[in-house]
């Protein structure tokens, strides 16, 4: 079967190329990535992934701010832990970043440049972010989504915010599928399917379930 006989929603998972473009399109949306509760301190940091490049997401008092987890020296991430806490500071060269992403400290700069930190103007690539109750989304600028969240989620928002709006950090677990993440997604969002590929874990030979899921066995 030819690439372009795949359906488009399958294709992504046979075309690493088109994954990546569909990966980059979907960083252009507000995207899931993490909780408030996971940084409550002042400088504590996570690293999350959006449009499939590596990205993370800071406090600095009351704020939250994102950047691209790319030194814009060398290229070295800045963070190489899933979480921590500390100052924007590249372990490679120590180039180091203020709030807004720009960097304020690179050692020999005047020697090396010829001018001050701040005259040289080198900047993190920002991302943008918002927050639902405890939920944290991000998504890299663009002119084609300009909505604000909450227009974004439309009627999904207040709801979201109303069941996200916990004080303390919730258990989580997680997984690693070795699947491309939409088998995953869909997976988890049918309810007929459980029956048909479990039929021994869902009520006594799944005669429970079936019947309460109104599934019909055809002979």
């Amino acid at each position: 079967m030819e690439i372009a006989d795949i359906p488009i929603l399958a294709r992504g998972s046979a075309d690493p190329a088109f994954f990546a473009r569909e990966q980059a399109q979907l960083g252009k949306l507000w995207t899931l990535l993490g909780l408030t509760t996971d940084i409550p301190r002042d400088s504590d940091w996570l690293r999350a992934s959006l449009g499939g490049r590596s990205v993370f997401v800071q406090r600095f008092g009351d704020t939250l701010r994102g950047f691209e987890n790319v030194c814009a020296h060398r290229f070295y991430p800045l963070r190489t832990a899933d979480k921590g806490n500390g100052p924007i500071r590249c372990g490679f060269h120590h180039w180091q970043y203020n709030k807004d992403g720009l960097a304020v400290g690179i050692p020999k700069c005047q020697e090396m440049f010829g001018v001050t930190p701040r005259e040289l103007s080198a900047r993190l690539t920002p991302v943008e972010i918002a927050t639902c109750g405890i939920l944290i989304f991000g998504r890299f600028a663009n002119p084609e989504h300009q909505e604000t969240l909450e227009d974004y989620l439309a009627d999904g928002f207040p709801i979201l915010q109303a069941m996200w709006s916990l004080q303390r950090a919730p258990y989580a677990a997680s997984a690693t599928i070795a699947a491309n993440w939409k088998f995953g997604l869909h997976i988890s969002l049918d309810d007929y399917y459980l029956v048909a590929v479990h039929p021994s874990t869902f009520g006594k030979n799944g005669v429970i379930r079936r019947a309460n899921l109104g599934l019909t066995q055809f002979r």
